[in-house]
Parts: structure tokens; sequence; C-alpha cells
């Protein structure tokens, strides 16, 4: 906290929950913002399966959209979308 932004752009943050941890988001959000702002912030899983069940309730937390993907080829292809 208190640290000069290094940068101010505009950034994406994507979160492939499958593979990241809940508990890291407000760390995560903290460094980006170090470099610009987060414009787009988007978590990506399928959050039926129970190994999610971390996740609940963080998304809205952070204002982040949850978006379901099972498939992780769907889920990568999305995400270099958004990115361009």
């Amino acid at each position: 906290m208190g640290e000069r932004k290094l940068r101010d752009d505009r950034l994406a943050v994507l979160i492939d929950a499958d593979n990241a941890s809940a508990n890291l988001i407000a760390p995560l959000l903290e460094e980006a913002s170090k470099y610009g702002t987060a414009n787009v912030k988007r978590i990506y899983g399928d959050r039926t399966n129970n190994q999610l069940s971390g996740w609940k309730g963080k998304p809205h937390m952070y204002c982040m959209q949850f978006s379901r993907f099972n498939n992780t080829a769907m889920c990568l292809a999305r995400m270099r979308q958004i990115v361009r």
C-alpha cells in the first residue's frame, strides 16, 4: 500500500480458477494496481466443480466476472480474444 504506480496502463486480469488459489486475489490485484488500472477482471473455470468451492463469493467481493468454462482450449481462446 502507498506504493507509487510504475505505469498508468489499462490492464486485463484473467485468472484460471482451476490452477490458482482464491486466496491470492487480493495480493494479485494489489500488485496489478502498481502497473495500471485493471479494466477487465475475469475468472475462468467451472464453478459447479467442487474443487472450486474456495472461489464461492470471491468474484463479487472484488467486482470480478466469473466465466464458466470446463474446456481449457475454449477458455484460452476466449482469453486471447479479450487481450487483443
